[in-house]
């Protein structure tokens, strides 16, 4: 179950497009180990870990990036309690209550920026 320095099985194996669809944690880890050509008591030679290193990269999972301030407070805006606040706020300037509505837009800025900072 030892590899050939000469011939690394993982680099036919591991990257046929066929491998890359394989359903690995089906497998048990004898069938595993044997497709990938690793002795798992011994483990990867220098030679054979640096040459994988080099054809697959580095062993990372792939992340996204996080969310900007701005999809974040137009995730806040969205919120219902925030768009009931909005709505509280218009109809306020529509009959006339000016202070009641500028108080409560500022609530929902408050609220809004409050939220965003948080989640950040």
């Amino acid at each position: 179950m030892t590899t050939s320095p000469s011939s690394p099985p993982a680099a036919s194996a591991a990257g046929s497009a066929d491998d890359r669809r394989q359903r690995w944690f089906a497998l048990d880890t004898t069938a595993i180990t044997e497709r990938l050509g690793v002795d798992p008591r011994a483990g990867l030679n220098n030679d054979d870990a640096a040459e994988r290193l080099r054809t697959y990269g580095p062993n990372e999972v792939a992340t996204e990036p996080p969310p900007t301030a701005w999809q974040i407070a137009k995730g806040q805006i969205a919120n219902p309690m925030n768009v009931m606040l909005l709505v509280v706020a218009i109809a306020s300037f529509v009959i006339g209550q000016v202070s009641t509505g500028t108080l409560v837009g500022l609530l929902v800025a408050f609220n809004v920026i409050m939220g965003t900072n948080q989640e950040r």
